[in-house]
């Protein structure tokens, strides 16, 4: 067969072209078979392998899906070679970024029984004392993995690297909360808002709590950024106290003057000293090497939580005076719909 492949060809290519013949496929009663010709190109094999786990990361493939593929297409790598190669992407990954698992110990007035991601629990005087396991990456270790690359685009140089580091809680379902702390390269403005250029440095199971970031985030402070989070991290009052800034010494009553002009007035080595100088401080900063002008309110996550609560009072109106019906819902999906986004209750 191959001697008649190469007989066929040379009539048709250049001596030089060199055709050669990787591979036959038949079928015998509607069976298919394939038949492999010479030994198989392994560092070509590697990466199709590889660019097969990718796709599957990236446009969210499941195994199971995958395997149906395979059925279909069988020159495709078979489904153990994929799970063999992602095993040692894993692997390499892990020695180049490693995640260390510390605990993080608590006291809280919290329902034992809610809690079905304590690993243990001591009960003294009605006070929970909770441990719970939290994810860790350096972020020394992930620039190493990645500033080689962003170096050779021209993107960063070795003189000066801005980093944001910002963090967010969220529901996983109706009892277990997440809270997630992540940074991303400011250099990289192409890429800054694009979710897989964020990395992720902390994950761990609770709330957003100033106790619960203390001990998540001690081995980043040896080495944030919507406003309940950086108020956490300062220790500071919440948005709706009488004290709520976290830059200037205003009060709620005067945050209505358009005509004032602000400046920064707290100072970040005042407050290493001593909290009681400005007004609202509860306890001493986690991050106090930070100067308060790097404390930055991320403006996109700002604007959807309002645009959330306003949503909510909107709704709760329409119930309130008896015109939630389906005459009404249906004027309100074909109006968010005209400005491109699709919406259904």
């Amino acid at each position: 067969m191959y001697t008649n492949f190469q007989t066929c060809t040379n009539q048709f290519y250049h001596l030089n072209d060199k055709p050669e013949l990787e591979s036959i496929r038949y079928l015998v009663k509607k069976h298919a078979y394939e038949v492999s010709y010479g030994a198989k190109d392994q560092k070509k094999l590697k990466q199709k392998e590889e660019s097969v786990c990718r796709i599957q990361d990236e446009r969210q493939v499941s195994l199971n899906t995958y395997s149906n593929l395979v059925a279909i297409e069988p020159h495709l790598p078979r489904v153990w070679a994929i799970s063999e190669r992602r095993k040692q992407i894993i692997q390499n990954i892990a020695k180049l970024v490693s995640i260390s698992i510390i605990d993080i110990q608590i006291q809280a007035q919290v329902d034992p029984i809610e809690e079905s991601d304590i690993t243990e629990i001591d009960i003294v005087e009605n006070v929970v004392q909770l441990t719970r396991k939290c994810g860790y990456r350096s972020i020394i270790n992930i620039l190493k993995f990645i500033i080689l690359k962003l170096i050779e685009k021209k993107i960063l140089n070795f003189s000066n690297i801005s980093i944001r580091i910002s963090g967010d809680g969220c529901n996983v379902d109706r009892k277990v909360k997440h809270v997630l702390i992540t940074f991303n390269i400011i250099d990289n403005l192409a890429n800054i808002h694009k979710p897989k250029h964020h990395y992720t440095i902390v994950l761990y199971s609770g709330a957003e709590d100033y106790y619960f970031l203390k001990n998540s985030t001690r081995l980043l402070n040896n080495e944030f950024s919507n406003w309940k989070f950086l108020s956490f991290c300062l220790e500071f009052n919440a948005p709706n106290s009488t004290y709520f800034c976290l830059w200037y010494t205003i009060s709620k009553k005067k945050h209505g003057n358009l005509n004032q002009e602000w400046t920064i007035e707290k100072n970040i080595e005042v407050l290493k000293i001593n909290l009681n100088t400005y007004p609202g401080y509860q306890h001493y900063l986690l991050f106090n090497m930070i100067p308060l002008d790097y404390w930055i309110v991320d403006e996109l996550h700002l604007m959807l939580c309002i645009t959330d609560w306003l949503w909510d009072l909107v709704l709760t109106e329409i119930k309130t005076i008896g015109l939630f019906n389906n005459t009404t819902r249906e004027i309100i999906e074909q109006e968010i719909n005209k400005i491109g986004i699709h919406f259904q209750f």
